[in-house]
């Protein structure tokens, strides 16, 4: 499989960028396959806001599962993470605390 690890440029400075991200509104869904030996694995991350936070973030490929609950929100997505548990990677926060997103708009 290809590496998810790329570079891009901004503002004159060219940086490596580790994961592929798609945004849905006020989240995005992101995969990362090039920090396997960070992390132990490639992981898919569920991520609220503009990427403050929370990352709730399962380990594999989760992609396509969560492709076929973007368009129902957030919430649906959260309650796909919540159902798999048990690919829950070790930096992820844990989803029944409150959270708050500096951008107004953010999912509820």
């Amino acid at each position: 499989m290809k590496s998810t690890g790329h570079m891009e440029e901004a503002g004159g400075y060219r940086f490596l960028v580790p994961n592929v991200a798609t945004r849905h509104g006020d989240f995005c869904i992101s995969y990362n396959n090039y920090d396997i030996d960070l992390y132990g694995s490639d992981t898919t991350a569920l991520v609220c806001g503009e990427g403050q936070g929370p990352f709730y973030v399962l380990n594999g490929d989760h992609r396509e599962e969560y492709d076929k609950r973007t368009q129902l929100g957030f919430q649906a997505c959260l309650d796909y993470f919540k159902d798999n548990m048990q690919d829950i990677a070790k930096y992820s926060e844990k989803p029944g605390h409150e959270f708050h997103f500096k951008k107004k708009g953010g999912p509820k």
